[in-house]
């Protein structure tokens, strides 16, 4: 996995996934009313057949659904054996962002496709276990020990080779209760950035539908590119909609910059060409009124990260 020595950049990949399971948290409530009792496995029984599976990704990366229910892997008043059970309880693990499937391989029969854990599994399993047992505590760091949680926030301070190769409860324990101690700073800033609170954090740049036909909403935009990616050849390129209104093109020269739309219109991804060459940058989409797409853009994740972490670290 790669692994970047990046703050921001954990920020914003755990954010993703949070943000996810709390609309999905959201959803399942204000569907309560209406929805069917179930009566037969409960949702609270279903979260902790989902964490039972997590726990067996954890220490067997690239299993399959029918790896975990064939090794009887899972306990709930008896062992579970309803194989369609697991493979629901795999897919909603796969829709909340704490694992991944990866794609299917020859060697594979069945249809049966194996999994990893995500960074925001190894977040959540950190967050719920607190104190880990030994074997997580091992499947993880040897499993999945390169990642940019641990790159991060733990091995600044030990190294990945010797924090793998813990055997003493006592320092087990400390090193898991300082790593949940920083995914708690971590939640506390996705969660201070999403708040009111914190909105003088996040900038409005444009109204997409005018940028190109309106010269105030263009001028933001060019504005806020010049000054967080320093591009001042902006001044004498030209703006166009292109890709059926979805993605915005400006270029002078042999520099370019495109702003792309994603298909659910939550996110626009940024790539600049040219001298200054920049990937990945993604600006926010709010909606606003009459079905218009605010553009909002965080001006620095890293300083609320480093503010809620500053008495961890």
């Amino acid at each position: 996995m790669f692994a970047p020595n990046n703050i921001p950049e954990l920020l914003s990949i755990v954010s993703k996934s949070w943000n996810t399971k709390m609309g999905i948290t959201q959803k399942r409530k204000k569907s309560k009313s209406t929805a069917r009792k179930r009566t037969r496995h409960p949702y609270r029984h279903i979260q902790r057949i989902q964490n039972q599976i997590l726990d067996y990704i954890c220490i067997y990366p690239n299993c399959t659904a029918y790896d975990i229910w064939k090794s009887r892997a899972l306990y709930l008043g008896g062992y579970i054996e309803d194989y369609k059970l697991i493979r629901r309880c795999v897919n909603g693990l796969y829709e909340t962002g704490l694992i991944e499937i990866l794609p299917r391989k020859k060697a594979f029969q069945h249809n049966k496709r194996p999994c990893r854990l995500t960074i925001n599994g190894i977040f959540y399993l950190v967050m719920e276990r607190r104190i880990m047992g030994q074997h997580i505590y091992n499947g993880i760091f040897k499993n999945y020990g390169s990642n940019i949680l641990f790159d991060s926030c733990l091995y600044p301070y030990l190294s990945q080779y010797t924090v793998t190769n813990l055997t003493e409860i006592n320092a087990i324990s400390a090193v898991c209760l300082f790593l949940y101690e920083c995914c708690k700073a971590i939640e506390h800033a996705i969660e201070s950035i999403n708040t009111t609170k914190y909105k003088h954090a996040m900038r409005q740049v444009c109204i997409w539908e005018r940028v190109t036909k309106d010269q105030n909403h263009t001028a933001n935009l060019t504005e806020f590119l010049k000054e967080k990616f320093d591009l001042k050849w902006l001044d004498k390129a030209t703006f166009e909609k292109i890709n059926d209104n979805n993605t915005v093109r400006t270029s002078y020269r042999s520099n370019s910059v495109l702003i792309t739309l994603n298909k659910t219109r939550t996110k626009a991804v940024m790539e600049v060409k040219g001298d200054k060459k920049q990937l990945g940058y993604e600006f926010i989409v709010e909606p606003g009124p009459n079905d218009a797409l605010i553009i909002v853009a965080l001006d620095n994740p890293s300083n609320l990260l480093r503010h809620s972490m500053h008495q961890v670290l």
